[in-house]
């Protein structure tokens, strides 16, 4: 009896260590170390998705953790062999790292490129000169925009006979102009008037506004509002100021203005001296000195003193060194060409339609409200390729990603210390922001 008992306790010893080592020896065979072999691509914007491919991945998604440049991503879906991810926001440029249950394992690297998003950051779309909220405010054509060393934005309406601030929390207001278009007086604030369209504007150091109108007038607003007519290009001997269609002012406090319809891009100085900087006042795209130009519009500085200028319809983009020399940045096509369309690639056989307005940020990538597109354009900082960055060509207000976001003749843009762009959507009747993540 005490060996039958003895005997089936061992026999049962026997059957359950053998279970254990099958399971043990199972569970060793089924669970395979953590690894990464492939990523379907290894670049992308805030998003999109990519599918990584390896072993030893828990099909449990919570127990997975997938890391981009240390940046923790989104899983969508898990397998023990594969992982779908979303790329995280910013996600910068790094290794791809899986966690599962305190083991890590690195694998390639993978190189995020930042997209655009836009936005309407003030004006509700209907025309109007309503203040407050960007939200609830409103604007009519507004077609040139300026922006401070705090962030700060200053508005052309012309639609208004209006000069519009907007603060840095987007609250907007009116900085001078009573809105009248029969009168032309100086004065503070909405005393002043603007008795024709402003066409473009400028700040200088000491963050004082300046504005041109359509007929050659160009007035001073203070930071206290104060409104005064620096110069009155009706009654500059030998020079004209027929529809001056962009405003730029170098460190020394000159002012540059190019005058559309004359084809040049004039000088005056801070006593009010006027003369030609660029341009023969013929139609046309020369380089070297003086140059010449067909409707140039917008006017930007590079830290370098080099000036450059939006030439309409030439559609190219032109720089004008200190020595006053022109060249062609981007627009490689025959004189005088304006429907040139919206190539994108090597700046040599790029193209735009119709550029507005220019703008520059720190890294040497130059923006452009690129009108006759419906686009904003970017060409890089290394002068080397053209690149749409919203709009999708047609007309429209759609925001979002840039490429489905939509504008309806972007006309001015600027760019601030963070990188965010603003653009004067003059056919919308708002300010859009593109932030790029």
């Amino acid at each position: 009896m005490t060996y039958y008992l003895k005997s089936k306790h061992s026999f049962n010893f026997f059957i359950i260590c053998a279970c254990c080592l099958f399971i043990a020896c199972s569970k060793s065979k089924s669970v395979a170390p953590l690894s990464i072999t492939s990523v379907d691509v290894n670049k992308g914007i805030y998003n999109s998705t990519v599918n990584i491919t390896g072993t030893g991945f828990s099909t449990n998604r919570t127990a997975d953790n997938v890391r981009f440049n240390g940046k923790p991503a989104v899983i969508t879906a898990a397998s023990s062999t594969s992982l779908t991810v979303k790329v995280p926001l910013k996600a910068g440029t790094g290794n791809i790292t899986v966690d599962v249950n305190g083991t890590s394992v690195s694998g390639p690297i993978f190189t995020y490129i930042p997209s655009a998003q836009v936005s309407n950051y003030a004006g509700t779309g209907t025309k109007g000169a309503l203040n407050g909220p960007g939200s609830t405010a409103s604007f009519n054509g507004p077609n040139a925009l300026a922006i401070d060393a705090s962030g700060n934005l200053y508005v052309s309406d012309p639609g208004n006979w209006l000069v519009r601030k907007i603060s840095i929390d987007s609250v907007v207001s009116t900085l001078a102009g009573g809105g009248n278009p029969n009168q032309d007086t100086d004065g503070i604030g909405t005393q002043a008037s603007f008795p024709n369209a402003t066409t473009a504007i400028a700040l200088d150091g000491a963050g004082n506004v300046y504005v041109t109108q359509f007929e050659g007038v160009i007035r001073k607003i203070t930071p206290t509002g104060v409104v005064t007519t620096f110069l009155d290009g009706r009654f500059v001997p030998g020079y004209s100021f027929d529809y001056p269609s962009g405003l730029a002012i170098d460190a020394s406090g000159n002012l540059y203005v190019s005058v559309f319809f004359h084809n040049q891009v004039q000088k005056i100085t801070s006593g009010g001296v006027v003369t030609n900087f660029a341009g023969t006042g013929n139609s046309g795209s020369d380089d070297n000195f003086p140059g010449s130009f067909f409707n140039p519009a917008g006017l930007k500085f590079d830290p370098a003193g080099t000036l450059y200028v939006a030439d309409y319809n030439n559609s190219k983009i032109r720089a004008v060194d200190p020595t006053r020399h022109v060249t062609t940045v981007v627009g490689f096509t025959p004189p005088n060409t304006f429907n040139s369309g919206s190539v994108n690639g090597p700046i040599a056989t790029a193209s735009l339609r119709g550029p507005s307005d220019i703008a520059i940020d720190l890294k040497g990538n130059i923006y452009i409200a690129d009108t006759g597109n419906n686009m904003i354009r970017m060409i890089s900082a290394d002068r080397t390729t053209v690149s749409t960055l919203a709009g999708t060509g047609k007309n429209g207000a759609t925001n979002g990603p840039g490429a489905a976001a939509s504008f309806n003749l972007p006309t001015g843009i600027v760019v601030d210390a963070l990188g965010n762009i603003f653009v004067a959507d003059s056919g919308n009747n708002v300010i859009r922001k593109i932030v790029m993540n």
